[in-house]
């Protein structure tokens, strides 16, 4: 739901390694304010913590955009942390540079959230893609129908299932394919390889009296059937305004330039981390309760939640498939933390993380720490990408060329996040977004005149 663009230093680097100036951050901004709907009404309060330059924003397209309508009382407490740590107020967090704590926009308007699945999709199940020779004709869904594609094949399933797309199409890898006994109708053996992901940890915290709010409504069933009335009359009330100011900081740390871990990376890379609107991890604070089985027995005790995110993951892994059966689910390998510089990058924000925890602001509040427990979910849903990267053609796992086309195929393109050639800094839907009208500006670009 946080909505965030990333740093001008992601796009930069993007257009760099593509080879293509379209993807630079101007460009970027440019498209992001074909997607907008930012929601403008921000008050006086707010200002404190949140002024967008509005002019740098779309204002009537479909995406709606919006800061909380009413600050939690925490969200005080947070950035008076980080005032304390001497992390900077960013007031506007899309503007291309992130650094510093922010209230987080959402992807949400009118007490509702929003998503591409609402704002634009449909929902259909694609079981492969059709070739004729090199030539994308159509989509089979899984229980066998057929498209025919008027114009070209645009797949956008996503970092895990457009890969999976693809090699059950017998798009990929060579060894990969052979496995599954697919018929190989074209070899490109980037297909589910450089996949990325921003990987986090939690810090928790029970708080006593005067921090929050939100434990007194979870609490109480008559607060809870008041809090959804209302929101079902007005789209109003808690259950719009708790959770919604969370609080965002992009910290850069310089001693991490003099680790080991640093000076291993390509020279490029180190360039690349070095510019000024980059940062080194993230720190969510104020976000929802973890774990959110956790019991509490006093209505007026509150929680604080960290998450430490680290940004720029050098650790690339893979998706692979089970089986040639398209209902199967894919093998995912993260290969978090394999790479010895996201260890260090994650450390230093743990640090930083338990050093905010540990400000006079925050600390006067604790009762308590929470133990997080190991992850019993089933899905982990997160930022995944660069699985069908986008690089140019002579790169030994470049899957699409900077208009998204697949190397070597005709009518097919990929406009979803699989294709980014770096993890940009910044909670990925925006991208995804960005990519989705970059795909249709050069699908217009190439059809015009079949499109008029």
């Amino acid at each position: 739901m946080v909505y965030t663009r990333g740093a001008s230093a992601d796009y930069d680097r993007w257009a760099e390694l593509v080879g293509d100036g379209d993807w630079k951050w101007e460009k970027t901004k440019e498209r992001s304010q074909k997607i907008e709907s930012f929601r403008a009404d921000i008050s006086s309060e707010l200002r404190r913590y949140a002024n967008p330059d509005m002019t740098s924003y779309g204002t009537q397209c479909l995406l709606p955009v919006s800061l909380p309508s009413v600050l939690e009382s925490e969200s005080e407490i947070v950035f008076e942390a980080a005032r304390e740590l001497g992390y900077p107020t960013n007031l506007d967090h899309n503007s291309g540079n992130p650094i510093g704590m922010s209230l987080a926009a959402g992807s949400s308007g009118d007490g509702l959230r929003s998503t591409s699945a609402s704002a634009y999709l449909a929902d259909k199940k694609v079981a492969k893609v059709i070739l004729e020779g090199k030539t994308a004709v159509g989509i089979e869904t899984t229980n066998g129908l057929k498209a025919v594609a008027k114009l070209e094949v645009i797949l956008c399933a996503g970092a895990v299932d457009t890969p999976k797309l693809l090699l059950l199409s017998g798009i990929g890898p060579l060894e990969e394919l052979n496995r599954h006994n697919i018929e190989v109708k074209h070899q490109l053996e980037g297909v589910g390889m450089d996949l990325q992901d921003h990987c986090g940890v939690f810090l928790a915290k029970h708080m006593g009296p005067n921090f929050s709010s939100r434990v007194g409504t979870m609490m109480s069933d008559q607060k809870m059937t008041a809090a959804r009335e209302q929101w079902s009359k007005e789209k109003t009330g808690p259950l719009v305004t708790q959770y919604a100011s969370a609080c965002m900081a992009f910290v850069k740390e310089p001693k991490v330039f003099e680790s080991e871990e640093f000076k291993s990376l390509d020279a490029s890379v180190q360039g690349y981390l070095r510019g000024s609107t980059v940062p080194s991890f993230e720190i969510i604070a104020n976000g929802p309760l973890v774990p959110p089985t956790y019991v509490f027995s006093d209505s007026d005790d509150g929680f604080l939640s960290v998450v430490i995110i680290n940004m720029n993951p050098q650790s690339r892994g893979s998706i692979k498939l089970q089986s040639s059966d398209p209902e199967m689910p894919p093998l995912i390998d993260f290969a978090y933390m394999s790479h010895p510089y996201d260890r260090h990058i994650l450390i230093e924000g743990v640090r930083h993380a338990m050093q905010f925890v540990k400000t006079r602001t925050i600390s006067k509040y604790w009762k308590s720490s929470i133990n997080v427990p190991k992850s019993e979910q089933e899905q982990d849903i997160w930022h995944a990408n660069g699985s069908v990267v986008m690089d140019k053609a002579n790169d030994k796992l470049a899957c699409v060329d900077s208009e998204l086309r697949i190397h070597g195929l005709q009518n097919i393109r990929v406009a979803d996040l699989s294709v980014c050639p770096l993890t940009p800094n910044n909670h990925t839907q925006a991208t995804a977004y960005l990519i989705g009208e970059y795909a249709a500006e050069k699908i217009l670009q190439s059809h015009d005149h079949q499109l008029a």
